[in-house]
């Protein structure tokens, strides 16, 4: 019996789930100008996603809704969340500590953490190019990346 990679079991994951992240996009289309989304899910916060040009946010609109998708898949809660929820988050993430690294292309790795944040940005010339943030779990954080899969299993990756 032969193992599959994790692409091959996102790729099932994704067919499978086809109609419904469908579904999503169609109602969480892109919003002319925006930078980035902030999702929310079950009453909370679940993670943010910012771009320095909104054609960039534009052109991953779709997929960031189908990242954050495949997480409300799973969700028995539909409680929405509130402004103040996603303004305490911003607060948080504000107050966050921030480690500097060389990145893999050009620019630099900025990685955010707190006790109730944990992030990552690509900055180039001194711009934020993407930044995504989650809530810590449990308090505790675990550094993120800026990959594009499933948003619960984003935070986990990190380029060493």
């Amino acid at each position: 019996m032969g193992t599959r990679s994790h692409t091959g079991a996102m790729h099932d994951i994704y067919r499978a789930k086809t109609v419904s992240l469908a579904e999503y996009e169609r109602a969480f289309c892109p919003v002319e100008g925006a930078v980035g989304m902030a999702v929310a899910m079950g009453g909370r916060l679940v993670g943010l996603d910012v771009f320095d040009q909104a054609n960039t946010a534009k052109r991953l609109w779709n997929k960031l809704v189908r990242s954050y998708a495949l997480d409300a898949l799973d969700l028995s809660s539909c409680d929405a969340a509130t402004e103040k929820v996603v303004t305490a988050f911003l607060d948080t993430l504000g107050n966050a500590d921030a480690e500097i690294f060389p990145s893999l292309g050009l620019g630099k790795d900025l990685r955010l953490s707190g006790n109730k944040v944990e992030g990552s940005a690509l900055v180039y010339q001194e711009t934020v190019v993407h930044m995504v943030a989650f809530p810590a779990e449990n308090g505790h954080s675990r550094q993120s990346s800026t990959g594009l899969a499933r948003a619960s299993m984003r935070r986990y990756q990190r380029l060493e």
